[in-house]
C-alpha cells in the first residue's frame, strides 16, 4: 500500500467517525430535543413566566400540525389531542360558542372557536401537571389543583391578566393546602368567583370550611368525624355534602345551611351513589349501582320523592341543560357489564363507549340524541358541558383526556 492512499484512508476513517460523534451528541444526547426536561420531576418554580410565545413543548406542536385555520368545524370535531385539565364554555364578543380549555402538563391557557377549526393561546405561564380546574363563570379566574413533588394537593387561584399585544399571564395565590374537595358558589351568575366551598382534613376528622374566590376570610361552617366530604356549593346559604361513593358500601347525601352549619339527610344508605343537584338545588340527579350495574333517578327536595329513568349511566355522565332547566343530557354506555361500580370505572378498571340521550326532568322520560358507537366514535366520556345555546356539546374522552366537541343542532 502507498503512503498517498494510507493518508487517505487515515483521513476518511476520520471524517466518518467525526460525522458520527457530531450525530450522536446533537440527536441522542440532548433532553430537550427528546422531551426528557419535561419527562420527569420538574425542579423549576411551577407559576413563572412560561418563556414568551415559543414556548410550544413538543406535544403543542404536534398538536398544531396539519390544522386548517379558519375553516367551517366538522359535527364532531377534536379540539385537542393532548391531555386537557378543565374548560368551559364561553361566547365571543360576537356571540359565537368557543371553548377555553387548560393543556394538562403546561398550564397554558387556549381559547377555540367552535363554529370554525382554530385555537389560540392566550395564557403562557407555566403550571406543569395541572390535573382539575374549578371555572368562575366568565373564565377569567379560576383554581388550578395539581400535586407537588411532595404528593400535597396544591389549589391556586388564578385570574387571567389579558396582553393586548400578545398572550396574556396569570396571576394569584394558593390556597390551604390538601384540600379534599372544592366547589363555588353559583351566585347571581356573575363573572367572577365570589365564595368557594371546600372539604379539609383537620386530625382525625374533616371540616367544611366558606372563603373568599382567593381563600381570605376563611369561615367553618361544619365539622364531622368522616373524612373525604364531596361538596357541591349552590348558593351562599345552601350546599350539599356527600360520603365519598363506592359499591361496596352506602354512602350519604346532605344539605348543609351554609350560615348555621345545620345538615339535613337527603338521600341515605345508597350503593355507589353518584349525585348532580341542579343549580336552585331543589332537583338531584343521582345514580346508585345495587345490582351491580347503574340506575339514574331524580330526587325532588321539597316532594321527598324519586323518579326513576330508564337509563342505566352514572350521574358523573350528565350535566343539566344551560338552556333550558328542565331538561339533562347523559353520556349513557353502549353496553354495561355488572361490576363493583363506581369504583371500577374510576379505578379504570373499565371503560365503555358512550352515546348521548336527554333526559326530561319533570317526567323522566329519556330520548336518544345521538348515536356516537354507530358513527365510530368511541367515547368513554368523563366528563362534559353543554354551550350555553345547547347547540353544542363539550367532551372529555377518559381513556386520553383528549378534548372533543360535538354539534348537537341538526
Amino acid at each position: 500500500m502507498s503512503k498517498s492512499t494510507a493518508i487517505t484512508i487515515i483521513v476518511v476513517t476520520l471524517l466518518i467517525l467525526s460525522g458520527g460523534l457530531a450525530w450522536w451528541y446533537f440527536n441522542l444526547s440532548s433532553p430537550q430535543e427528546n422531551g426528557e426536561e419535561n419527562g420527569g420531576g420538574i425542579n423549576f418554580f411551577p407559576f413563572g413566566n412560561g418563556g414568551g410565545t415559543n414556548n410550544n413543548n413538543e406535544g403543542e406542536t404536534k398538536e398544531n400540525e396539519g390544522e386548517t385555520k379558519n375553516e367551517q368545524a366538522p359535527e364532531i370535531r377534536e379540539v385537542s389531542n393532548l391531555p386537557v385539565a378543565g374548560f368551559l364554555p364561553l361566547s365571543d364578543n360576537l356571540g359565537f360558542a368557543l371553548v377555553r380549555y387548560i393543556d394538562q402538563e403546561t398550564g397554558n391557557v387556549y381559547d377555540a372557536p367552535l363554529e370554525i377549526v382554530s385555537k389560540k393561546r392566550i395564557s403562557n405561564t407555566t403550571i406543569p401537571k395541572v390535573r382539575e380546574v374549578i371555572w368562575a363563570p366568565g373564565g377569567n379566574s379560576f383554581i388550578m389543583r395539581y400535586l407537588d413533588e411532595n404528593d400535597s394537593i396544591q389549589s391556586f387561584y388564578a385570574t387571567l391578566k389579558e396582553n393586548l399585544t400578545g398572550e396574556g399571564s396569570l396571576n394569584g395565590k394558593f390556597l390551604p393546602e390538601n384540600i379534599s374537595s372544592l366547589s363555588l358558589f353559583n351566585i347571581n351568575n356573575t363573572s367572577s368567583l365570589t365564595k368557594i366551598i371546600y372539604s379539609l382534613t383537620e386530625g382525625s376528622g374533616s371540616s367544611i370550611f366558606t372563603a373568599e374566590n382567593d381563600g381570605s376570610k376563611i369561615a367553618r361552617t361544619h365539622s364531622s368525624s368522616l373524612k373525604d366530604w364531596l361538596v357541591f356549593g349552590i348558593n351562599d346559604s345552601l350546599a350539599y355534602i356527600q360520603t365519598k361513593s363506592s359499591g361496596r358500601a352506602p354512602s350519604f347525601l346532605f344539605s348543609l345551611n351554609v350560615k348555621t352549619g345545620v345538615t339535613t339527610p337527603t338521600l341515605s344508605n345508597t350503593v355507589g351513589l353518584s349525585v348532580l343537584p341542579n343549580k336552585k338545588g331543589d332537583l338531584v340527579l343521582f345514580s346508585s349501582t345495587p345490582f351491580g350495574y347503574p340506575l339514574l333517578y331524580i330526587y325532588d327536595v321539597a316532594k321527598k320523592t324519586t323518579t326513576q329513568t330508564s337509563l342505566r349511566t352514572f350521574a358523573d355522565k350528565c350535566r343539566w341543560s344551560e338552556n333550558n332547566t328542565g331538561r339533562i343530557v347523559c353520556a349513557v354506555p353502549n353496553n354495561i357489564t355488572t361490576g363493583i361500580y363506581p369504583d371500577d370505572w374510576y379505578q379504570g378498571k373499565t371503560s365503555f363507549n358512550d352515546n348521548l340521550w336527554e333526559v326530561d326532568a319533570t317526567s323522566g322520560t329519556t330520548r336518544e340524541l345521538l348515536n356516537l358507537y354507530k358513527n365510530s366514535y368511541f367515547f368513554d366520556i368523563a366528563s362534559f358541558s353543554l354551550s350555553k345555546d345547547d347547540k353544542f356539546l363539550i367532551l372529555q374522552n377518559k381513556t386520553n383526556n383528549s378534548l372533543w366537541s360535538v354539534r348537537l343542532e341538526r
